[in-house]
């Protein structure tokens, strides 16, 4: 069992100044490393066929995540959308955009929101999702609790910026 590693990073997201810690990977497994581990763990398993069973596995929980759904596996897994922000800005807005799940990916256009409100952020090129309807009931609340009571952490489905 190999150790893990982390790096302790300034939280540049809150004030007064908060620390988080950042993990730091030993090597980056692909579809064809882990389907490969999966048989390794249950012979029955080809590689095409781990493969199949990640992609279906993946397609849920982002289903799931889309219809705003928390999805937990096992008690060891839990999946569920998270946001990032810091409202600098005078104008008082934030910037909705769905974002690619993979490292460097795509980004949807932008969608600033002011106010309370209905809101359609659209997919980009090759993405499962082609728009996501969102709705803001309390903007006043979630501005304060981005500005306020955020601590920030990585960036899954969503991103929210400052615009």
């Amino acid at each position: 069992m190999s150790a893990i590693h982390c790096k302790i990073e300034p939280n540049l997201l809150t004030v007064p100044e908060t620390y988080k810690i950042r993990f730091i990977p030993n090597n980056k497994l692909m579809t064809d490393d882990i389907a490969a581990e999966m048989c390794a763990v249950a012979p029955i398993l080809t590689p095409d066929v781990a493969k199949t069973a990640m992609s279906a596995y993946h397609q849920t929980i982002q289903k799931n995540l889309m219809n705003g759904n928390h999805v937990t596996v096992d008690d060891s897994l839990i999946y569920t959308l998270s946001f990032t922000g810091r409202l600098d800005n005078p104008e008082e807005r934030l910037l909705f955009a769905l974002l690619d799940m993979q490292e460097d990916g795509a980004t949807g256009e932008e969608v600033a929101v002011k106010e309370n409100g209905a809101y359609s952020l659209p997919g980009f090129a090759d993405s499962a999702v082609s728009s996501l309807n969102i709705t803001v009931n309390d903007y006043t609340a979630l501005w304060d609790m981005l500005r306020n009571d955020y601590s920030g952490r990585l960036v899954d489905v969503l991103e929210v910026k400052e615009g």
